[in-house]
């Protein structure tokens, strides 16, 4: 009788000094970012130019290199760095034989969380190949369209480098003020006028021990282009779709993604190592398609009773409930390329720098 008492107890004072380590490695990225700032005048890109030899032209996987492995040198991982930046992609090129010993399989405590049940697991597989995991995600914002179309050069908006032009049209993928990470631009304090106590920088994912996972948490639903789960338009715009989609005992039950939340931590695709603020923390991820480079619905997850851990722009952690407020999930027919106030209440509102929405929980 006195162990059935007591286990509860242990097992909740477990699990509060696990949530209290992933908010340590959450300030230690946040902290590694503003580092970077200092030295280079911005904050990192989602996808960063890395390995020798690299890809000529646009095409390719040269700007494949996440957030995470340009902070490697400001969170003590320099020599991880270095031996990684003469590799042509964030992923191993290697069919057969690749194991821990490879740079993109090793694994980094800071970027685990123990909350995880593989977070203190080794590298996971991915075909015959290991892939290092981790825990946390950059914030895509509002937007469910995660690649870049173009950009051209007429309106500079406190970005560094290339510019973007808000006069493209719908769908192109390229909504740049979205959110604090994004292809080829390089964001600064400027650009978040909302202000940075008021913006997420990161949160974080549990990532699946293997592919083809089906977890609600970790796993990734495939819905094919323009189908209809229960809602009136077409299931990338409508969030409830996906929401909704069909589950069972903590599974979904459609197709899932060959890909896996968390599954290449030096990888800048959004299938592995973002998040987008649109469905409540702890529901399902949805993409069109199997391939590592799809759009969806990309959701923020944890072990963690009742919400995720998420590091704001100023370097602040706080406990996300996954009861916040989401503007009741509206369809929005331009989903992949809204302006202004984000229309997913303060879920959406946190993860828009930009929106003229300064809302806080």
């Amino acid at each position: 009788m006195l162990i059935a008492l007591l286990l509860p107890a242990v097992q909740a004072a477990r699990e509060a000094a696990r949530r209290m380590q992933c908010t340590n490695h959450m300030r230690q990225w946040a902290l590694a970012c503003h580092n970077y700032y200092d030295a280079n005048g911005a904050f990192p890109r989602q996808f960063n130019v890395g390995g020798m030899p690299r890809n000529t032209g646009p095409g390719g996987n040269r700007e494949r290199w996440s957030a995470t492995f340009a902070l490697f040198p400001f969170m003590e991982q320099m020599a991880l760095y270095e031996i990684a930046n003469t590799l042509p992609t964030p992923w191993p090129t290697i069919a057969q034989g690749v194991d821990e010993t490879h740079p993109t399989a090793r694994n980094v405590a800071t970027l685990r969380c123990p909350s995880d049940s593989h977070g203190g697991g080794p590298a996971s597989p991915q075909s015959d190949r290991r892939q290092a995991v981790t825990n946390i995600m950059m914030s895509r914002g509002d937007s469910v369209v995660h690649q870049l179309n173009g950009a051209t050069n007429n309106d500079n908006h406190n970005f560094r480098g290339t510019t973007y032009d808000r006069s493209l049209p719908a769908n192109n993928g390229f909504s740049a003020s979205r959110s604090m990470f994004y292809y080829n631009i390089e964001k600064t304090f400027g650009s978040v006028p909302d202000g940075t106590s008021n913006t997420i920088l990161i949160s974080e994912t549990v990532s699946p021990s293997m592919t083809g996972a089906t977890n609600i948490r970790g796993g990734i639903a495939v819905v094919t282009s323009g189908m209809d789960l229960g809602g009136t338009s077409p299931w990338l715009y409508d969030p409830t779709a996906c929401i909704n989609v069909p589950r069972s005992d903590g599974h979904f039950t459609v197709t899932p993604s060959s890909q896996w939340r968390g599954g290449r931590m030096l990888d800048g695709a959004s299938v592995f190592t973002a998040f987008n603020t649109i469905l409540p923390p702890n529901a399902p991820s949805c993409v069109v398609g199997t391939g590592d480079d799809t759009n969806g619905f990309l959701t923020a997850n944890s072990n963690h009773s009742g919400g995720v851990n998420a590091a704001r722009v100023d370097g602040s952690v706080s406990f996300i409930s996954e009861a916040i407020d989401t503007g009741g999930l509206p369809a929005v027919q331009n989903g992949s390329f809204l302006r202004g106030a984000s229309p997913f209440g303060v879920w959406g509102a946190l993860g828009t720098p930009e929106g003229g929405e300064s809302r806080s929980l």
